[in-house]
């Protein structure tokens, strides 16, 4: 929701509202790796954690085309990052 001194961009990374940016597999994979050994990671925790990766990386890529626009370029750099 956006904020009145804050107004919601109307740029959005996806014109998907549920896409999942990041693979399924990669996400187990790290978080398996982060964990010990014997640890268990359910379905819905690799589900969850790719849910709120694939918001992480949609709300930062909106930030830093919103910051591109406000600023006269095109193209994303590392500096919007």
């Amino acid at each position: 929701m956006p904020s009145p001194d804050r107004p919601q961009s109307s740029h959005k990374f996806s014109s998907h509202d549920d896409a999942q940016i990041h693979n399924f597999a990669v996400i187990a994979r790290i978080m398996k790796d982060a964990l010990p050994n014997n640890a268990k990671i359910t379905k819905d925790a690799k589900e969850c954690m790719q849910a709120c990766v694939s918001e992480f990386i949609s709300f930062i890529t909106s930030e830093a085309a919103e910051s591109c626009l406000n600023s006269g370029r095109k193209a994303i750099t590392g500096e919007e990052i």
